[in-house]
């Protein structure tokens, strides 16, 4: 499992070269409408490996493991870039991911 640290880094072609989410879009003329974009945000396990077989084979109630340990943060990403860690939690019923830390 790597332990490297990643940095996110947004490009937008408007704006110039990649900056670091410091400041650079709020002081941009274009940010009140670029903070209105949708992203996708998900979270990332690995699955144990299995066979075509055994995917066919898949039917509800069915669990499929991870090597992940339970106790460990997961990524969080934001479309395909690194953005933060997280734990997941259980709010009104709904799977939920809580922030642990950004970077």
């Amino acid at each position: 499992m790597s332990t490297a640290t990643h940095k996110l880094v947004a490009t937008v072609p408007e704006l110039g070269t990649p900056e670091l989410l410091a400041g650079a879009f709020e002081s941009n003329e274009k940010w009140p409408v670029l903070q209105q974009l949708n992203v996708s945000m998900r979270v990332r396990i690995p699955l144990q490996r299995v066979t075509l077989r055994t995917l066919r084979g898949l039917r509800p109630g069915a669990l499929l493991c991870s090597d992940w340990p339970a106790a460990e943060e997961v990524p969080l990403y934001a479309q395909e870039v690194p953005l933060s860690w997280c734990e997941f939690a259980v709010v009104d019923e709904v799977m939920a991911a809580r922030l642990t830390r950004l970077g």
